[in-house]
């Protein structure tokens, strides 16, 4: 997903049907949860719980942020987790360069610092 597709979302009050995780270091993003490091055996594991309620056709949004997606060590081993459990409306958010530079730096909805 787009970050602009999702900021446009929030920004409409369109997100209520959505589970926005924070699968990074931490939750900037207005509304999201976060649920830590997926790369982090432990927060993998409190992720799968979280899940375990979560019905499998719920819309689920991924993001990090740490680095560029490519590279991100945190948003491969939720997504598998994600696909494993079988939930079948689950996306990442795009981001391309850093949450900084591709959320935060466009004035997209963010937290308060001291959330």
């Amino acid at each position: 997903m787009a970050p602009a597709k999702l900021a446009q979302k929030i920004e409409a009050n369109q997100v209520d049907d959505m589970l926005i995780l924070s699968i990074g270091f931490d939750d900037i993003i207005k509304g999201s949860i976060d649920l830590g490091p997926a790369n982090d055996s432990t927060q993998l594991a409190a992720l799968k719980d979280y899940l375990k309620t979560i019905p499998k056709d719920q819309s689920l949004v991924l993001y990090c942020g740490c680095c560029p997606l490519e590279k991100c060590p945190n948003v491969r081993p939720a997504f598998q987790l994600i696909n494993a459990m079988g939930f079948t409306n689950a996306k990442l958010l795009n981001i391309e360069t850093s949450i900084k530079a591709n959320w935060l730096d466009k004035g997209y909805p963010a937290k308060a610092l001291n959330q």
